[in-house]
């Protein structure tokens, strides 16, 4: 009888142990987007935008350095730190913006990409990565929006629009 506990408890925990290991690998869980590693992504200056002093230009040069590292999360807690006193700057949103997207969090991405085309409603970049949000968002017809309106003006950005609208009408016709 003794023999038969220390063997149902020996069971009991190595499926605990077991079950553990599984959940921390995400077993059961419906699958979060997690990060993006497929998109085109713009060069960061080590120079925090014109006029970003103090602890806003540390944190930018934070931002940097945990974008640089792929720690996306990091970086779109230091570019907020670094946008919480310009909100209307198009930099500072588009660089936040790009974090959430690249972190896979399609709702906060968008809400600061839309912040950076108002600002700077002429700069491809940030409607090509507006295009992505929406399109991680399921808002087909606002990523072609986005991606047309970036193709539109030119340069690598809008040929990076064109080929991301090409590659979303292929899914979502």
């Amino acid at each position: 009888m003794r023999t038969a506990v220390h063997t149902l408890a020996f069971l009991l925990l190595a499926a605990a142990i077991l079950a553990a290991v599984w959940l921390s690998r995400g077993g059961g869980a419906a699958e979060e987007p997690g990060p993006r590693h497929d998109l085109v992504t713009p060069a960061l200056p080590d120079a925090p935008p014109a006029g970003l002093t103090g602890i806003a230009a540390l944190s930018w040069r934070q931002g940097v350095a945990s974008w640089r590292a792929g720690d996306y999360r990091g970086a779109a807690a230091m570019f907020g730190r670094a946008a919480a006193g310009r909100p209307h700057d198009p930099t500072l949103r588009f660089q936040l913006g790009a974090s959430y997207l690249m972190d896979g969090l399609a709702e906060p991405a968008r809400q600061q990409l839309r912040r950076a085309v108002q600002a700077a409603p002429a700069d491809a970049r940030y409607r090509y990565y507006l295009g992505e949000a929406e399109a991680m968002a399921g808002d087909p017809a606002a990523a072609r929006t986005a991606f047309a309106a970036a193709e539109a003006l030119g340069g690598p950005w809008g040929e990076a629009a064109r080929r991301a609208k090409k590659r979303n009408e292929a899914l979502d016709p």
